[in-house]
């Protein structure tokens, strides 16, 4: 309990309004993109920080009321088609390199992996190209030693995760109850200053996050057209 408050305490000016949890504390921030946020102290060493935001294409009005639109003018046109084509543009960052190692964001494994299985699924590099293009936010996050940092769709807002199979995962994509972007990243050790510049980094990748969704939506109902 007393690690969960000092931990609310450090990002005060941050929180609408908060809980407590098993883990850490979840939270409804003021003045940002994502529209749940968790804070868990990971078991056994909780130096260690994970941050999990939620970022609702609902929450998005214009984007939503096009889904919507494009819905009732095309038949063909569905919630799932949007879930399934954002769902191209995951991305997870990892080191590579084999002297001088760099963070990148690259494909995330399941997109490998369906890309490979299903011949019409083709995994997009948009959103990851933008992020690796700002040299700004991969310098920040090397700086802040953010040990893993993964971006996925889903249908459902916590306690619920995403499926961890891949036949769930494609049940989950026919008929999607919501659009959901995941923002989740973990780093070593946790302060003050750490956890301010772990939330910037977070927004600053939901705003690529949005930009990718409304042009694919956008995109979307062009083509129905």
């Amino acid at each position: 309990m007393k690690n969960r408050l000092a931990l609310a305490a450090m990002i005060k000016d941050r929180i609408f309004t908060w809980s407590i949890t098993e883990k850490g504390i979840r939270l409804i921030p003021r003045r940002s993109l994502m529209h749940i946020i968790c804070l868990d102290l990971l078991p056994g060493d909780q130096a260690k920080l994970e941050f999990t935001g939620y970022l609702q294409l609902s929450d998005f009005t214009e984007m939503w009321s096009a889904i919507l639109e494009n819905a009732i003018r095309g038949a063909e046109f569905s919630l799932s088609q949007v879930f399934c084509d954002l769902m191209s543009y995951e991305t997870s960052l990892r080191r590579k390199g084999l002297f001088h190692k760099q963070m990148v964001f690259v494909e995330t494994p399941r997109l490998q992996q369906l890309g490979k299985e299903t011949a019409s699924f083709t995994p997009q590099s948009r959103l990851r190209d933008l992020l690796n293009q700002d040299t700004s936010l991969l310098t920040t996050i090397e700086g802040v030693q953010l040990r893993t940092l993964e971006v996925e769709l889903t249908s459902k807002l916590l306690p619920l995760g995403l499926p961890k199979d891949e036949m769930s995962l494609r049940e989950e994509a026919r008929d999607p109850k919501d659009v959901i972007w995941r923002l989740r990243g973990m780093i070593a050790q946790h302060n003050e200053e750490k956890i301010a510049t772990l939330f910037e980094i977070m927004e600053k990748i939901a705003e690529k996050v949005v930009q990718v969704s409304r042009e694919r939506v956008q995109g979307l109902g062009s083509s129905q057209n």
